[in-house]
């Protein structure tokens, strides 16, 4: 799973849990900048779970208190639940659309209410998968490169030193505790920041040939914040250590070539 996929899930389950959706759905998401492109999520509503919905749908005014009064008399006290399930769309997609709602209880009830229900847990679900939709483009465009990936460029008089941002590795954020997901989806949402993948190299020449290269993923940047602000100078270690090994072995072959000669 790439990283912004890795963001979305986990910011989808925060706000499942918020609205007091179990942690337990299986969440999807397919966001490419294409229509019908998004987040869903499939499982299981047990009664606890819809009897915990109901004040919530109640007071966002998508069910009256008199049809709450009516689903808790029905629901309490039996089996009941609301299969999320999979339609023939979530083989392409994933968004509400995907998502197909079916009741399901060991006691009879009144078909009327029953949809009022499944009518209201599907505005919730179309306001919870297009709010991370949204959300879920700006985490795309923290963690990939930006239309113009190239970041700086500093010159000396022998070499340069350019900085590029590029695709972030597969793996690695998978390793990442949810406290980590959690700070870095906020200061991306909170304070639009990004999470760059770096890739630094330093070369010399008039053909810019390559002495030293490294990656660093992920690095922190906050709006019009300047390079000294953000890039220290830790994050060229790598590449000069490179740099030097290279610088060496090529005054090593060229001592040896002046006693050869």
């Amino acid at each position: 799973m790439n990283t912004a996929h890795t963001l979305i899930i986990r910011h989808c389950r925060n706000q499942l849990i918020a609205r007091g959706w179990p942690s337990s759905l299986e969440v999807d998401t397919n966001q490419h900048y294409r229509a019908g492109d998004g987040v869903a999520f499939y499982g299981k509503l047990e009664t606890k779970t819809l009897l915990a919905l109901l004040p919530v749908l109640e007071a966002k005014g998508l069910l009256e208190e008199t049809v709450v009064a009516e689903l808790k008399e029905i629901i309490t006290d039996t089996r009941s639940s609301v299969l999320l399930n999979r339609n023939h769309l979530s083989e392409r997609y994933s968004h509400a659309g995907t998502m197909t709602l079916r009741y399901s209880s060991d006691m009879q009830a009144p078909l009327e209410t029953i949809q009022l229900l499944l009518k209201a847990l599907r505005a919730e679900i179309n306001d919870i998968c297009g709010r991370v939709a949204a959300d879920g483009y700006r985490l795309c465009d923290a963690v990939n490169p930006s239309y113009r990936p190239s970041v700086f460029q500093r010159k000396t008089r022998n070499f340069v030193v350019s900085v590029t941002e590029t695709k972030p590795a597969e793996q690695g954020i998978d390793e990442w505790s949810n406290d980590a997901l959690d700070s870095c989806i906020d200061a991306i949402l909170q304070k639009n920041a990004t999470f760059r993948t770096l890739q630094i190299r330093i070369s010399y020449g008039e053909n810019n040939k390559m002495l030293g290269r490294s990656c660093v993923p992920y690095v922190k940047r906050l709006p019009d914040q300047p390079v000294r602000g953000w890039f220290g100078r830790e994050l060229l270690r790598d590449a000069v250590t490179e740099a030097k090994g290279n610088i060496a072995d090529m005054l090593a072959a060229l001592d040896s070539f002046k006693r050869a000669a």
